[in-house]
Formats: C-alpha cells, sequence, structure tokens
C-alpha cells in the first residue's frame, strides 16, 4: 500500500527548454506554446502529501525565481533536473550547500561532438565549467542511444575521476526520431555497475529483475507527474492518453486512477517502465 507520504513528485516547472535533445522523451507532449508555471500552481505543489519533489522541465534554470519559491518553501527534499548550463557560480554554490536540494544532471556525453550533435545546442563549454563546480552530492543521469552509446565508458571514467558517486546510466523511452537496443544497454551497465561498484552507484531503472536497478516502476502508484498546465500523469515518459487528472482533481480520485493505470498492466509488465511499452 502506498501512502500519501510516500509518494514522489515529479513537476514539470516549464516546458522551456535551450536545449532540443534528439532523445528527449517528452516529445509526446504539445510543445508549441511556452508554459511557465504561476505561483498559484507552486503553492498547490506545495500543499500536496509527498515523500520527495522533483523538478523538471524543461530546463527549471530558465525559471529560476520559481524555482527557489519551491527551495525556500518546500519542506521536503527536492531533486533538480537540469542540464546545468543555465545556472550562475553563485547558484551552484547555494545548491551545493543546501541539505535538502540536489541536482540530476543530465550528462549526454563528454565528447563535444557528441553532445552538439544530441542536445542541438553549443552550450558545452559553460556545461562543463559547471559540472566541475559540482561538489558529489549530486546526481548523474546518462540517457544512452545510437549516438551516444560509444562515448558511455569514456563519460563514466571522467565523471568518477571528477568524484561523483551516483550515476545512472539507462536506454532511451523510444522516441519518433531515435532509438537504442535495450538489452546491449544493459549489459553495458551491469559490466560498469561490476566494474566499479567499489568506487560509485551505477545503476539502471526500469528492470527491476536486475539487481542493479534503481527502483522498481511506480507510475501512479509511488510517483505522480504534474506538467506546467497542472495535468497529472503517472510518470514522466507517458503518453497524454494516460492523463490521471489535474492538480485540482480530489486526491483520492488521482490516487484510484493512478492505482488502476499501475493494476492495468499484467504481473509480468507491472514493474517494468510503461515507458518501453506505449
Amino acid at each position: 500500500m502506498i501512502y500519501d507520504e510516500d509518494r514522489a513528485i515529479f513537476f514539470e516547472i516549464t516546458n522551456i527548454c535551450n536545449h532540443r535533445c534528439i532523445h528527449c522523451c517528452k516529445q509526446w507532449e504539445d510543445n508549441s506554446i511556452n508554459r511557465i508555471a504561476s505561483f498559484e500552481t507552486l503553492d498547490k505543489i506545495i500543499s500536496l502529501p509527498k515523500k520527495s519533489l522533483t523538478i523538471s522541465g524543461g530546463e527549471p534554470s530558465l525559471v529560476r525565481d520559481k524555482v527557489y519559491y519551491l527551495i525556500n518553501n518546500e519542506s521536503k527534499n527536492i531533486t533538480i533536473n537540469t542540464n546545468l548550463t543555465g545556472w550562475s557560480k553563485q547558484d551552484i554554490a547555494f545548491i551545493n550547500n543546501n541539505d535538502k536540494t540536489n541536482f540530476n544532471v543530465s550528462v549526454v556525453s563528454l565528447k563535444r561532438d557528441i553532445y552538439e550533435e544530441i542536445t542541438k545546442s553549443i552550450t558545452y563549454d559553460i556545461f562543463i565549467k559547471n559540472l566541475n563546480l559540482l561538489n558529489n552530492k549530486h546526481y548523474i543521469t546518462i540517457v544512452v542511444n545510437n549516438i551516444n552509446l560509444d562515448s558511455v565508458d569514456f563519460t563514466i571514467k571522467i565523471l568518477l575521476l571528477m568524484g561523483f558517486k551516483n550515476i545512472l546510466v539507462t536506454p532511451q523511452v523510444p522516441t519518433p526520431n531515435l532509438s537504442v537496443d535495450v538489452n546491449l544497454v544493459i549489459n553495458m551497465v551491469k559490466n560498469l555497475h561490476n566494474k566499479y561498484n567499489n568506487i560509485a552507484n551505477i545503476v539502471t531503472q526500469g528492470f527491476c529483475n536486475l539487481d542493479f536497478c534503481d527502483h522498481k516502476c511506480e507510475a501512479g502508484i509511488g510517483r505522480f507527474l504534474i506538467d506546467t498546465k497542472g495535468d497529472v500523469y503517472p510518470c514522466a515518459p507517458i503518453h497524454r492518453e494516460c492523463k490521471l487528472g489535474t492538480i485540482d482533481t480530489d486526491i483520492d480520485i488521482l490516487k484510484r486512477n493512478g492505482t488502476n493505470f499501475f493494476l492495468s498492466y499484467n504481473d509480468q509488465q507491472k514493474f517494468l517502465c510503461k515507458g518501453f511499452m506505449l
């Protein structure tokens, strides 16, 4: 049974981003209009019962005033999903020294040409500068696709030398633009996990039968995603047909709809990442 205090809330604070990553799992969203959460929506997010809050986007650093509002008013631990390129040196120092707030940094590759090909940006130098300002409490996520597959081992080695201890390496959720051989990535993560387990925690997600999986899928029961419009979904890489309600929907209805979504999958699929099955 999932209690209110055990539910993780993922909140897309804006859909605006300075990158156009070709593997982005948010491609099912309608991004024809730029959206930024209102302070009224932020207050509703703060009021929701939760075990933790993840601020996502888009790119949260593009709406720093809203991010700081949540940091200053939310009592639970906060993780900020970020490409790291929009934060100042002062911002990073503040987060480094804030006990309840961490970055979860998207690292597509530490090779410039691959970074630029995937992100469709020229922010590599800013990214590297800011990455070097982080202390090792922060999290790293590497989403693997056909373009960066061969650079993952190099990227991991550099990240370990920089002192990072928590690294998530996961196959990209299939998109219209790009895919990857999931089994190939899983075997690669297994080898990295075994090779470096005395140095860092290298894991994957969405594959609960593996001993190096970060967590079982709890889409709809252990986590809600709330987008900038206030619509509620079971998790991030889920199509909009799976909408559970809105931020104004009674919490008991959201919980019931989320449970029904989770239970709609058979026992073999129940704990697998739904993003790979839709």
